[in-house]
């Protein structure tokens, strides 16, 4: 999965949740659910793109614990990034310090790991650092 596959793999995992929330409300007696185009929706605040970027990179690159990379991620995305852009930002990053193994499959699991994130709601997306406290990129 390249760059312009990323967005394909957002949009199929945000069908996906669609239907799933859409057979949850079915059952409980509720309308569909609207959906909706992840793959350009924009993180605007500071702290829910520390925790995108946290999260992608434990979840889709198992390189959680380096502070360095994170902060170099954060300083190649955008002030508002999209999740697409979040997602090249880590692979570059990896790529160039010759981290970044199984890149099509990491960028799939990726797609799965935004979809998820952007799922939560707002207020759990961006209040609550997921980063350890020695992450605080501030500092």
């Amino acid at each position: 999965m390249w760059p312009g596959q990323v967005t394909e793999g957002l949009q199929h995992m945000t069908r996906a949740i669609g239907r799933r929330r859409q057979k949850e409300h079915t059952a409980m007696g509720r309308q569909a659910v609207e959906e909706r185009d992840l793959s350009q929706e924009r993180l605007r605040t500071e702290n829910e793109i520390d925790n995108a970027i946290y999260a992608l990179l434990c979840a889709a690159f198992g390189e959680g614990d380096s502070r360095e990379i994170r902060q170099a991620v954060r300083v190649r995305v955008a002030l508002q990034p999209t999740s697409a852009e979040l997602i090249d930002g880590v692979c570059a990053e990896l790529r160039e310090r010759g981290l970044l193994r199984w890149e099509e499959q990491r960028r799939a699991t990726a797609c799965n790991v935004m979809a998820a994130f952007l799922d939560l709601p707002e207020t759990e997306r961006e209040d609550v650092s997921l980063a350890p406290p020695e992450w605080d990129l501030a500092a």
